[in-house]
Parts: C-alpha cells; structure tokens; sequence
C-alpha cells in the first residue's frame, strides 16, 4: 500500500510540473485552431499516461484542475469527454464534446465521438448530424459512412440515405470510399441495378 501511494504521488508531481510547463508560456494556446494541433500530442500523452496510473476518480479530477487552468481549452475538453465515454457517462461525454465543439474544436474525430455519444444515448437525428459532419470534414472517413449505414437500416432510413449518397456521388466520383460504402448502402437496400451501374461506372 505504501508503495502505490508512494508511486500515486510521484504521478501527480509528473503531471504538476508537465502542467506548469504549459502554463506560464502562451495560455491561450489551446483555443486558436490553428495552434491547437502542435500541443494535441502532448496533451494526449498525459492524458493516457494519467489514465493508465490513477483511478478514475482521481483521473477525473487531475483533468478537471488541468480545465481549472485552461477554460477554454477544446483539446481538454475533448479528452473530458472521452474519458465519460468510456465510463457510460453518456450525457457528460456530449457536454464536454459540445463544449470542445463551442469552443472552435472542428475535427473529424471529435464529431465521430460526440455521434457515438449520440447514438448510445438514442438519439438518432443528432447521431446522424454528427456523423454527417465528420464526412464534410473527411469525405473518406470509413467508420463515419459505417455508422450512417448501420444507423439508417435501424430507423428504416436506407432509401434516403442511399438517395443522398447517390446525389454525392455524382459530383465527385473520384471517391473511391464514398463509391464503395454507396454500394453497400444500396445493396442493403435491396436496389441491386443501382448497385452494379455505380459499380461498372455507368
């Protein structure tokens, strides 16, 4: 016992001072998106390496004094809420994605958490908003046009789904990603014609 709270407490003096290095040099590094992505390793580092030594009650503090300093971080509060993800604390995941999101976060895996998020809370229409944007920002986002299908076949939504990816594919054919999950779609649909003359091209 003495040796975890002795290895706990070297922990949390790492953490401290990897805390105070950020601080004093540019706090506002973490809200202009174009500084943003430099720190997003780094802070993705500490993040894993506190969750891999703490409970997560102590985790969960450590990174609520780490938004203590930067308020108006989108890069902590993404983690935030990743963090309640994992925990099936669905209604904190989407308060911290949304704040990460408000705060100018616009990334594809951001919008891809907070739809997984949506989804295990039941809710449909934000899930598919959300997975939708992930492929604005990445049309060749496999997992985002996974989801859209799978969520589509549960709310009897297929035809719509596959009419919208169809009216995608025509103005830009040069996505090969986008061909193959449109194929997919309208196979699942049972539009089997559609399905080969997309594949054939013509």
């Amino acid at each position: 016992f003495g040796l975890y709270i002795g290895s706990q407490r070297t922990v949390g003096r790492i953490v401290e001072q990897d805390l105070q290095r950020l601080q004093p040099s540019m706090p506002e590094l973490f809200h202009p998106k174009q500084r943003m992505d430099a720190y997003e390793g780094y802070i993705g580092s500490i993040f894993g390496f506190v969750l891999e030594q703490f409970p997560d009650t102590e985790a969960k503090a450590l990174f609520g004094k780490m938004l203590e300093i930067y308020p108006d971080s989108p890069l902590i509060s993404y983690h935030m809420g990743r963090m309640a993800f994992d925990q099936g604390q669905y209604q904190d995941a989407v308060f911290y994605f949304d704040k990460a999101v408000n705060k100018g976060a616009d990334s594809p895996d951001l919008h891809f958490e907070l739809g997984k998020t949506y989804r295990q809370k039941g809710d449909y229409v934000n899930s598919a908003l959300s997975f939708e944007r992930v492929l604005t920002l990445d049309d060749t986002h496999e997992e985002a046009y996974r989801e859209l299908i799978r969520l589509s076949e549960e709310h009897e939504q297929l035809d719509d789904l596959c009419d919208r990816w169809a009216r995608r594919y025509s103005n830009n054919r040069e996505n090969e990603v986008l061909k193959q999950f449109l194929i997919e779609a309208l196979h699942k649909a049972d539009r089997f014609e559609e399905a080969r003359k997309v594949a054939s091209g013509s």
